[in-house]
C-alpha cells in the first residue's frame, strides 16, 4: 500500500490534533510527528501552523462545498434529497467532521474564523443568486427565504452527523443504513416542499 502525500498526512494530522487539543495546543513538531513528516515540511507546505490551520478548513470545507454545488444543480428536477444523503454521507465515511464543521464555525474560533467568515458570506452570495434564478424560473416559491433555507440544510445534516456514533450504537450498522436513507427521505421532501413553486 502506498504511503499517502505529506499534504495529505499533515491536513489529516491537523484534523485530528486540532480537535483533540484545540488551536493553541498543537505543536508543529506534534503535527510533523504526527504525520510521520518532520517540521520543515508543515514550512515548506504552509508556512507556519496558522497557514496549515487554514488550508485544513478549507479542504474540509470544501467537502461540503462540492456536495452544495452538486445539488444545485439546474438542469434537474428540484431536490433536497440529494444534499441531506451526500452529506449525511460525508459525515458517515469522515465521522469526527460533524465535530469539526461545530467546533470550527463559530465567529471566534481562532485563526481559522477570518475564512470560516468569508465562506459564510460566499454560501450565502451563492445560495442567494442561485435561489433568485430558481424564483425567476418558476421552480420555487417567490416569497421563500433562501437564507434561512440554507440555515436549516446545515441544521438538519449537523446532528445526525454529529449524532453518527450514537446512532451506529444504537441501530447496529444496518438500521443505521436503513435510518439514514429513511431521515433522507423525510427531511429532503419536507425541504423540497416547503419551497417548491
Amino acid at each position: 500500500m502506498t504511503e499517502k502525500p505529506v499534504f495529505d498526512r499533515l491536513i489529516e494530522a491537523a484534523t485530528d490534533l486540532f480537535l483533540e487539543k484545540g488551536y493553541h495546543g498543537v505543536s508543529i513538531r506534534s503535527l510533523a510527528e504526527q504525520a510521520n513528516t518532520t517540521s520543515a515540511m508543515v514550512a515548506y507546505y504552509f508556512e507556519n501552523k496558522h497557514g496549515l490551520f487554514d488550508a485544513m478548513v478549507r479542504y474540509q470545507f470544501g467537502k461540503f462545498l462540492d456536495i452544495a454545488v452538486e445539488s444545485m444543480n439546474p438542469e434537474t428536477p428540484l431536490s433536497f434529497k440529494p444534499f441531506v444523503s451526500g452529506t449525511l454521507k460525508l459525515f458517515n465515511e469522515n465521522p469526527r467532521l460533524a465535530e469539526f464543521f461545530i467546533k470550527t464555525t463559530p465567529a471566534d474560533s481562532g485563526p481559522g474564523s477570518d475564512y470560516m467568515k468569508k465562506l459564510f458570506q460566499t454560501g450565502q452570495q451563492m445560495v442567494a443568486e442561485h435561489g433568485e434564478m430558481l424564483k425567476q424560473k418558476g421552480l420555487i416559491k417567490q416569497d421563500i427565504d433562501v437564507e434561512v433555507v440554507r440555515i436549516l440544510c446545515m441544521s438538519i445534516t449537523l446532528i445526525p452527523g454529529y449524532m453518527r456514533e450514537t446512532l451506529l450504537e444504537a441501530y447496529g450498522e444496518e438500521q443505521y443504513a436503513i435510518f439514514i436513507e429513511r431521515y433522507s427521505d423525510l427531511a429532503g421532501s419536507m425541504l423540497t416542499d416547503a419551497v417548491k413553486a
